[in-house]
């Protein structure tokens, strides 16, 4: 092997691009005021009147806001009056009441309420109207009887000139503000708080790729009835252990007598969650039932041959506790990209049920919800998220585990052989090992084995110009999460890369390598890259004439990520071996900010980043 070396093409800098803070004026449009009264009765009911007047600053605000839509439960809230007006300088033109029309969206089906929307079509709206906008509306029933809370951020998205919002009570309200720019004026009495906005806010990110806001850059209110979850009522936790509780219906019975058939705890639950999804479908979200975030009955969900996350989480945990198992409800905000809310006060940041369960002292999260069964492994759309266990014994704060890189491992192994200079081919093996195979698990229950194999050998060979491949036999009919291994030959085209350095072969960067060569000029986001995993990549290369390359081997090991990249010799051909391992799914902010990120962001671009092989 001679007359050959090897040429790394990493991008060793980012991009000059740079990210800021979005002005005012790009706004699609400002909310002049925004005022709102809340009373709030000791149940947790309440009344609340809105008054909103905003101005319109381009077209994307006018086709956005010129048709304004709420929905609110009939079954629980009454709409009591609303009125509003489009300002065009001096001249007003009232919203007529054949123009702000009501009505119920589809039900959802038996059990569930049905929601009403508002659809306010304002007349005669051009860029620099102020559209105006009141509404008195009574929730005669608590979503969580007992419980009052508010919990949002000011300002994201859309600029805010002045805001006020008031709480009273019939019993004691706790609040806090999250306002490191001091944006906001907070007044708390034992039955009073008061929210105002003292210097216009608007948080909106402009051209900054893979962005997650920080929490600290934000503008953050909580206010709720509570002092701590132990004192969450009473009233929720008992609707839902009442059905976890109740008989099981014959269909419920028989996934029992299955499960029962195994003997480890994880075997069980995923036994128990993948046949509930051959029998209930997910409906998508949590609904109200009689204007609460309850539970329907067993009977009603296994007949309905459907339900939301509540019914779902009753249902799995209803079965696992005939298995020996403690299970119990839980709530928790679901969202991969969740930015975590720093107010500690328990105002309520959840929109999904979920079980906590408990065997032999050993601790389970469970989120029957997904089309696959992963016990094994926490869900990455919940993990590490707060969440709230609603046991008999009183409500209690926890948080769900964090992903691992260990248990999410991928390992891509290519055999390639140049057959000329425009053609290869090759052989190739696939292993996804814990969650990694979680998604393509299931897959043939909906797609084709050709649309599987042409999907797993576009993603393994990331070669543009593939002419044929064929696969070693495998089955994704299965709903679990296992490990996965399959082999398979491949053909493609190839075109040879033309450097100053002299013509070669271009090895492409992983998609992960991109993202965390993000630019850090001037960054005002934390950076979200992806659940964590492992990976590893194998690639020989056999066809040319090559010679050993071993002074560019790399490695390297930080709180973020670890990564090396070796290349071996192997009689005539070479291999290059690369590893890196994505240790969280958020790199916040202020670690981005520092000298040591910096460092050991282009450490790890320049060693694992595009290579070529360079033949002369």
């Amino acid at each position: 092997m001679k007359n050959l070396f090897y040429f790394v093409l990493a991008i060793l800098f980012a991009s000059t691009s740079e990210a800021r803070w979005g002005k005012v004026s790009e706004s699609p449009y400002i909310l002049k005021l925004n005022e709102v009264k809340n009373k709030i009765k000791a149940n947790g009911a309440f009344e609340s009147k809105f008054y909103r007047l905003i101005e319109i600053k381009n077209e994307q605000g006018r086709n956005s806001q010129g048709l304004y839509k709420f929905n609110f439960n009939p079954e629980a809230e009454k709409l009591v009056s609303i009125e509003a007006k489009t300002i065009n300088g001096k001249k007003e033109f009232e919203v007529k009441e054949s123009d702000i029309v009501i009505k119920p969206l589809s039900s959802s089906g038996p059990g569930f309420d049905t929601q009403n929307q508002v659809s306010v079509a304002y007349p005669n709206v051009e860029i620099g109207s102020q559209l105006e906008l009141k509404y008195h509306l009574v929730r005669t029933k608590p979503s969580l009887p007992g419980y009052f809370n508010d919990h949002f951020t000011i300002g994201r998205h859309v600029a805010i000139e002045n805001y006020n919002e008031i709480w009273e009570s019939e019993g004691p309200l706790y609040a806090e503000v999250f306002d490191p720019g001091k944006k906001l004026s907070l007044t708390v009495s034992k039955n009073k708080v008061e929210v105002l906005l003292v210097k216009p806010v608007y948080s909106e990110i402009m051209e900054e790729k893979n962005s997650i806001y920080a929490p600290e850059t934000l503008v953050w209110v909580g206010v709720t009835n509570i002092n701590s979850w132990s004192d969450f009522p009473k009233a929720t936790i008992t609707a839902y252990e009442e059905v976890i509780n109740s008989p099981l219906p014959e269909s419920y019975q028989k996934i029992l007598e299955e499960a029962k058939k195994e003997t480890d705890p994880y075997n069980q639950i995923d036994a128990v969650t993948s046949r509930l999804a051959d029998v209930l479908r997910y409906l998508g979200d949590w609904r109200l039932v009689k204007g609460a975030y309850h539970p329907r009955s067993l009977e009603i969900i296994s007949g309905s041959g459907y339900g939301d996350c509540k019914d779902m989480t009753v249902s799995t945990a209803s079965i696992l506790n005939h298995l020996g198992f403690k299970a119990h409800a839980a709530f928790v905000n679901r969202n991969f990209d969740l930015i975590a809310s720093p107010i500690k006060v328990p105002a309520v940041y959840f929109n999904h049920a979920i079980v906590w369960a408990e065997k032999d002292g050993k601790e389970y999260w469970i989120d029957p919800t997904n089309l696959t069964s992963s016990s094994r492994r926490i869900y990455p759309d919940i993990a590490d998220h707060k969440t709230v266990i609603l046991d008999p014994a009183g409500a209690r704060e926890s948080k769900t585990p964090a992903g691992t890189a260990e248990s999410n491992s991928i390992k891509i192994d290519l055999d390639i052989v140049f057959k000329n200079d425009s053609e290869l081919t090759g052989k190739g093996k696939i292993s996804l090992n814990g969650f990694a195979s979680e998604s393509i698990t299931g897959d043939e229950l909906s797609n084709s084995k050709a649309q599987l194999d042409y999907r797993l050998v576009t993603w393994a060979t990331n070669l543009p110009d593939l002419t044929g491949w064929k696969f070693d036999n495998y089955s994704l009919k299965s709903r679990i999460v296992k490990d996965f291994s399959v082999g398979f030959n491949f053909q493609a085209g190839w075109q040879t890369l033309v450097s100053s350095a002299g013509k070669g072969y271009m090895v492409p960067q992983a998609g992960i390598v991109k993202i965390v060569n993000t630019s850090l000029t001037d960054r005002e986001s934390s950076l979200l890259l992806a659940d964590p995993f492992e990976y590893r990549r194998s690639i020989r290369i056999s066809g040319k004439e090559m010679q050993n390359a071993g002074k560019l081997n790399c490695e390297g090991k930080h709180k973020w990520f670890d990564y090396s990249r070796k290349i071996k010799e192997d009689d005539d051909a070479l291999i290059l071996q690369d590893y890196f391992s994505i240790k969280n799914p958020i790199i916040p902010l202020a670690d981005l900010k520092t000298a040591e990120f910096r460092k050991a962001q282009k450490l790890f671009v320049n060693c694992v980043g595009d290579f070529a092989f360079i033949f002369e």
